[in-house]
């Protein structure tokens, strides 16, 4: 029975998963969601915060790699504490901002979807 029931949702559903990693940490944070498919055009209904973090992940890791860059470039000197708060206040990041995401798609046919413009999605 179970069996059967695995077999049939695995036909409509497919995992996403995503790390991310906050300002100056180490810590890598894991994170797994779910599409369901709805029919056969591959329309498809998950969590608003999913799609939010997809639509975002390229901006987020644009800024992480604009922050490094300009960090590489901070003189190690006396001022380099106050400098550094600075770009972390221009690019409004702190500690708990995350700046790196990456998103893993598993078992799509041709590992692509699309994301709907914001106005279609509730």
């Amino acid at each position: 029975m179970f069996v059967n029931a695995i077999e049939e949702a695995g036909k409509y559903t497919r995992p996403i998963h995503t790390i991310s990693k906050s300002f100056r940490s180490n810590t890598i944070i894991p994170g797994v969601a779910t599409l369901f498919f709805v029919n056969d055009k591959a329309y498809s209904i998950t969590c608003t915060h999913l799609i939010n973090l997809i639509v975002q992940s390229k901006n987020i890791n644009k800024n992480y790699s604009d922050i490094k860059a300009e960090r590489e470039r901070l003189t190690p000197d006396g001022k380099y504490k106050r400098n550094l708060k600075a770009l972390m206040m221009k690019y409004k990041t702190d500690d708990k901002i995350t700046v790196q995401l990456k998103n893993i798609k598993l078992n799509f046919r041709n590992n692509n979807f699309a994301i709907p413009e914001e106005r279609k999605y509730c």
